[in-house]
């Protein structure tokens, strides 16, 4: 039985330097530990995959016979796990360095080894599995409750830091949010993804470098061998170009390593559980971009009743749900107009993109429904509401919560907005007549 065959049909717990490439092999999906200096809640990336396998680089044989790039006594071993960008799923890179040891070693010890070797492997796939197919679910529903902390270490557990270059500070959330990697990392330069793509070529590389055996390899004229009719050294393929070899056909068969192969369709069962348990998102009560742990995110609970509890005259009840029925059943056919191939809808507005929306003043004294109506108008909807501040506005904070507003459909509440009622005027600062005008203006 060959070593491999040994490896992967029985589980010899200890080894060789010399048996690492039967160890490993391109394609096996192996247990990466987790280092004894994270916590396990903040390490995403359990599982990955091999992609390739260095074997240490002989040094140079003689005089104008070199091979590789220099002199090399560890395996390197080159792993991928998956991620999302908010454009489509990719690789993110992982390498691993095994240095010579002497006698047998413990699998377990090192820093990778196969799933097979893991104490309870079923139960640790299933584990990886389901956190993949809910980071998908998380993806494409958006609109979720959170209650956790936000992660503030990456997939690989390194602390990520801010602008400022201090490290995040932890935070709890009990709120809300919209899982968007788009926005997320436009909002957050700290949250960017670097996708891995190995090869470029369009045809496996081929066995670079031989090597020229001392052994002849002769044909003889007969079986007593008293003629030679041909005779030449034999020649031999460099460890590593047979590694390279196989990693390559592996990765131009890999949609995740190239990047023209990339999309947005969800990864396959085998490929889930190298997915992160991170996905990023807004929090809606604590307005800001983090990281979200899977495992405690959940379906919003609905309450499309709330609006019939609440205590307001029925005639401005009828008033308010009428004007967003309307509103609600306007969008509907828009947009089975543009799916049906029209370039514009046309409507009765003058100038294009005004109109588009329905705006509802509520106003009273405090304690009297007007939050609450917006909150039950965004249950019976089923969208998000962003609660925004009046009086904390900026220019450029009208423009970010305008443009997430939109793009996530949400109910929009301007809470406090006397600012905006009360009549400018010379003695006012010219910064707070500009800021009322220019969010009155993009309102409209």
């Amino acid at each position: 039985m060959s070593e491999h065959k040994k490896f992967e049909t029985s589980k010899e717990y200890y080894f060789r330097f010399d048996q690492i490439p039967s160890l490993y092999q391109v394609g096996d999906l192996v247990y990466v530990r987790t280092p004894f200096s994270l916590h396990e809640s903040n390490f995403c990336h359990s599982l990955a995959r091999i992609f390739q396998i260095d074997p240490p680089r002989a040094a140079p044989l003689a005089l104008g016979e070199s091979y590789g790039t220099g002199h090399s006594t560890f395996y390197a071993i080159h792993c991928y796990m998956l991620d999302f960008d908010g454009f489509c799923y990719g690789a993110t890179l992982r390498t691993f360095t095994m240095a010579p040891f002497k006698g047998y070693g413990p699998i377990r010890y090192e820093a990778i080894y196969p799933t097979r070797y893991t104490h309870n492997e079923s139960q640790l796939l299933q584990k990886a599995q389901d956190i993949g197919r809910k980071f998908c679910q998380c993806v494409s529903t958006m609109h979720m409750s959170y209650s956790g902390v936000a992660l503030v270490t990456n997939p690989l557990g390194e602390v990520i830091c801010g602008s400022d270059g201090a490290p995040l500070r932890t935070r709890h959330i009990e709120s809300d949010v919209i899982v968007d990697f788009r926005e997320a990392l436009t909002a957050e330069p700290a949250f960017k993804i670097r996708f891995f793509e190995l090869w470029t070529g369009t045809s496996p590389i081929g066995f670079g470098e031989r090597l020229a055996s001392e052994d002849l390899i002769i044909t003889w004229s007969n079986i007593d061998r008293t003629k030679e009719i041909f005779s030449a050294r034999e020649t031999l393929a460099i460890p590593r170009d047979v590694h390279e070899k196989v990693s390559s056909q592996f990765c131009l068969e890999n949609r995740y390593l190239r990047q023209h192969l990339r999309s947005a369709t969800e990864p396959s069962e085998d490929d889930l559980v190298l997915l992160p348990q991170r996905v990023f998102g807004y929090s809606i009560r604590d307005v800001f971009f983090c990281g979200l742990d899977v495992r405690n995110l959940s379906p919003v609970a609905t309450r499309p009743n709330a609006f019939d509890g609440l205590q307001l005259p029925e005639d401005h009840k009828e008033s308010i749900l009428a004007a967003v029925k309307t509103h609600l059943r306007k969008r509907q056919i828009e947009g089975m107009i543009q799916e049906a191939g029209a370039q514009s809808v046309y409507t009765q507005d003058l100038i294009p993109g005004k109109g588009t929306g329905v705006n509802i003043l509520l106003h009273g004294e405090p304690g009297v429904g007007k939050t609450a109506t917006a909150e039950a108008i965004a249950h019976l909807t089923g969208r998000p509401l962003l609660r925004v501040n009046c009086g904390l506005l900026s220019t450029e904070f009208v423009d970010t919560i305008l443009h997430l507003a939109h793009r996530w459909d949400c109910i929009l509440l301007f809470d406090e907005a006397d600012v905006f009622l009360a009549a400018r005027s010379a003695a006012k600062a010219w910064v707070d007549n500009s800021k009322v005008s220019g969010t009155c203006l993009q309102l409209t």
